[in-house]
């Protein structure tokens, strides 16, 4: 688990941790090649199974009202 307070995902037992503040929020996951691999629609805080993921490392996109944030993460 990462402490970095810019850090706004985070990965533990094969979930990801989506910390938002917004009620709407759309998270993009693409992979090291910039290619979309999955979309989700969020309401705040959520989780989401990274059980059909390939290990590797995948950028995560969260647009949030007038915010974007990217973070890179590891699969392993």
């Amino acid at each position: 688990m990462n402490s970095n307070n810019d850090d706004f995902v985070y990965i533990y037992k094969n979930e990801l941790f989506i910390s938002s503040t917004a009620d709407n929020a759309v998270v993009e996951v693409y992979d090291v090649l910039g290619r979309p691999v999955a979309t989700y629609n969020v309401n705040g805080s959520t989780n989401i199974s990274m059980d059909n993921f390939s290990n590797g490392v995948y950028i995560v996109r969260m647009i949030e009202e007038n915010n974007v944030k990217v973070q890179k993460v590891l699969i392993d």
